[in-house]
């Protein structure tokens, strides 16, 4: 386990389509319920660094997930917890 940040990851990888693809495993606290919690995301080291410094907007960081997963990584709000928020 390592750091970037306030964000702390584990690599796992995985074998799709005869494909090496890395997963990261993002662990979040949740602003919500204050809850941490840990999403498997296919993101980079670098890209979480290009995020943490601030200077790109997070869809331009992480380009191939949806929203949830976005807001995930940015506020450790899962996609059932926003749901249940806001319908």
């Amino acid at each position: 386990m390592g750091s970037v940040g306030y964000f702390y990851y584990l690599y796992t990888i995985t074998i799709t389509n005869n494909q090496n693809k890395k997963i990261m495993q993002i662990t979040r606290k949740s602003m919500f319920t204050g809850k941490t919690q840990t999403m498997d995301l296919a993101v980079t080291e670098e890209q979480m660094r290009k995020y943490e410094t601030g200077r790109e907007l997070i869809q331009n960081c992480f380009p191939d997930l949806d929203a949830g997963e976005r807001e995930f990584i940015k506020t450790g709000v899962t996609p059932e917890e926003w749901q249940k928020t806001f319908g």
